[in-house]
Parts: structure tokens; C-alpha cells; sequence
């Protein structure tokens, strides 16, 4: 009697849907990344998000966070996937900060990377994979001075892997993803990689007032081609 309870119970389970949390609670159960494509059409991604910062963020009950886009990926190439979150804190929907959901434990654990103001979108684009490796690398941006309200601000862009003990900052480990990214800014700028290369760098003294897009530009160019020095 009690194998055919437990023979039952095995059928039942093997024939369950593998989904990502049990609707009540939004705790995971399995986050295997063959099922990503499943778990990414969960309806309500986003709110799904929240309620798990809420909960397993240490900080997640203090302010309510508001996540504009979530997805499942497989950040680590360890066969296990990851929800990445862009979210809010300020309820401006002003999406500043990354977070990072694991579940390797079986328990969700919350890892958030707090830009210094900027606003970010399009979270599919931030998501690159590592030259060489099954790992991915999520494309995180910073203003390089600091947040001037309604004036345009030059950005950077860093770099982010996750690892055993968080997020790192590998930035100055991809000089060729900021040669990229220098051509394409070299463009837009409407210069010649050789023109631009002398190019003299705009004073840190100019007035707030005549950081146009064009200075923001020239900025963002001069910030570029030292990252991709690996400064």
C-alpha cells in the first residue's frame, strides 16, 4: 500500500508543470534555464519581481520597489537561471537600480546594484554575452559626474558579471567592447576615428548651463576612449 502511495506521488509530481513559484507565496521552485523561455512568458513578470525583493531583500520592505522590465536569463552559465529586475525606489519610475534574483540554495537571495542616478531601459540591450564563455554580462549605466537635473548629463557604461560573491565590475577586463562602442559614438558624432583621436577634451569648469547634447557627446567620447585604454 504505502508503494503504490508513493508511486502515485511520483506520477502526480512528474506530471506537475514546472513553474517558478507557487502563486501564493512567489517563491521558487525550479529555475532550470531550459525552461527560460516558459518562465519569461509568466504573465505579471514584473510584479512577480517586486514580491520577491520584498520578501528576500534585506532592505526590500523599507521603501516599495516598483520593477519596469524583469527577465530570465542565465547569467553564470551554471544551468540555472537568474530574474534580473530594473527598478524603482523613488515612485518617479525612475529605474536606477539593477537587481539580481538567484535561487541556487533553493532560496532566493537579492543582490542590487545601485546606479548614481541614471534612468535605465530596454533590459533585453543590457544583457550581452562574455566574449569566450557561456557567461553573460549585464551593460549598467552611470553618469560620469553626477546627476544635473534637467540638463543633460554624460554617461558611461560599465560592465557587470555575476559571480560567487556578487556583482563585479569588469569593466576594464573588455577594452573591445568599449572599441565598439567608441566607433559608434565616433559616428554618431559625425567625426573620423583619426579626427576625433585629436580632439581636444572639453574643461571641467564649463558652465551646467551649456552642457548640450553636443557637449554631452564630446564627453561621453572623451569618457570612452579611456575605458578602452582600460582606465
Amino acid at each position: 500500500m504505502k508503494m503504490n502511495v508513493l508511486l502515485l506521488a511520483l506520477v502526480i509530481a512528474s506530471a506537475a508543470p514546472l513553474v517558478a513559484w507557487s502563486a501564493d507565496l512567489g517563491q521558487p521552485l525550479t529555475w532550470q534555464a531550459s525552461q527560460a523561455a516558459k518562465l519569461n512568458q509568466t504573465p505579471d513578470l514584473a510584479r512577480v519581481a517586486e514580491r520577491l525583493i520584498v520578501q528576500y531583500d534585506l532592505d526590500g520592505d523599507t521603501v516599495q520597489p516598483t520593477v519596469g522590465e524583469a527577465k530570465f536569463i542565465d547569467l553564470d552559465g551554471d544551468g540555472t537561471l537568474e530574474l534580473v529586475a530594473l527598478v524603482d525606489y523613488s515612485g518617479r519610475l525612475f529605474f536606477n537600480n539593477l537587481a539580481i534574483i538567484t535561487a541556487r540554495t533553493g532560496s532566493p537571495v537579492v543582490t542590487i546594484y545601485r546606479s548614481n542616478g541614471t534612468n535605465m531601459h530596454d533590459l533585453d540591450q543590457r544583457i550581452i554575452s562574455k566574449p569566450g564563455s557561456p557567461k553573460k554580462l549585464l551593460v549598467v549605466d552611470r553618469f560620469i559626474d553626477r546627476y544635473e537635473g534637467s540638463l543633460p548629463s554624460p554617461k558611461e557604461q560599465r560592465l557587470l558579471e555575476l559571480n560567487s560573491i556578487g556583482l563585479q565590475d569588469v569593466s576594464k577586463q573588455h577594452r573591445d567592447y568599449y572599441l565598439k562602442r567608441l566607433d559608434m559614438l565616433e559616428k554618431q558624432a559625425g567625426m573620423s576615428a583619426g579626427a576625433s583621436a585629436k580632439s581636444a577634451s572639453i574643461a571641467s569648469s564649463t558652465s551646467p548651463t551649456e552642457r548640450d547634447e553636443n557637449f554631452v557627446l564630446k564627453q561621453e567620447l572623451e569618457r570612452t576612449r579611456m575605458q578602452a585604454l582600460g582606465k
